[in-house]
């Protein structure tokens, strides 16, 4: 067990000194795949709930144990872990959407997946005009020999 000393130094280093704790998050979104996600460590502070990002993660900890800290990597990347989530997990998680923790700029997965399904129709369509590029220069080939 730390000293209560060494512990209120580990605090001062980590919020005085680093910009932020990166939370290991491989196989956690995706199968097979070495992953992170950072936790900023300091923030602008909102005038109605001055807490950091770290704050809240060492709550969420305390109440939730290491479903608190998926809950917390899931809020901020705005994204569902993959298998099974825990009861203590659901309720981690609808606690840190009512708080003020920084999520990933830009990041939209809904919009993701609008994205992804106009990629697959292009595609498709694309597959198609070369189909018929094929056929064209078949019937091409066929004229040219009568």
């Amino acid at each position: 067990m730390r000293k209560m000393e060494d512990l209120i130094a580990l605090d001062d280093i980590i919020r005085e000194h680093t910009f932020w704790i990166s939370l290991n998050a491989n196989d956690t979104f995706y199968y097979a795949c070495a992953d992170a996600v950072d936790c900023p460590v300091s923030q602008y502070k909102d005038l109605k709930d001055p807490r950091e990002n770290i704050d809240i993660l060492i709550e969420a900890y305390k109440k939730w144990g290491n479903e608190g800290i998926l809950a917390f990597m899931a809020e901020t990347r705005m994204q569902e872990p993959i298998g099974k989530n825990t009861k203590e997990y659901k309720e981690a998680r609808e606690w840190l959407a009512k708080q003020p923790v920084e999520r990933e700029e830009g990041r939209n997965p809904s919009q993701e997946v609008i994205t992804i399904a106009r990629l697959e129709t292009e595609n498709k369509n694309l597959r198609q005009q070369i189909r018929e590029m094929g056929k064209e220069k078949s019937v091409d080939k066929k004229e040219e020999k009568s």
